[in-house]
């Protein structure tokens, strides 16, 4: 089961602030987590925490429109 979470109403520090919030709380009941934002907003932050912590995902950055990241548990 997979959670979706539409980050792209936050600005930083918020955005990482809410990132972090969710995906400690998906931990407990889903396989997976996407992450939804805009490609204006800098997820630099969010993808070091995943890269340092090992988390295995996948980012998928459309031009077109939305962008994700996609985690999983």
């Amino acid at each position: 089961m997979q959670l979706k979470v539409d980050l792209r109403a936050y600005k930083c520090p918020q955005m990482f602030v809410q990132f972090r919030f969710n995906l400690k709380q998906a931990e407990q009941e889903f396989h997976s987590i996407r992450f939804i934002y805009e490609n204006s907003q800098r997820i630099d932050d969010i993808l070091a925490f995943l890269n340092t912590k090992q988390y295995k995902f996948v980012h998928c950055h459309n031009t077109d429109s939305f962008s994700y990241i996609e985690v999983n548990l």
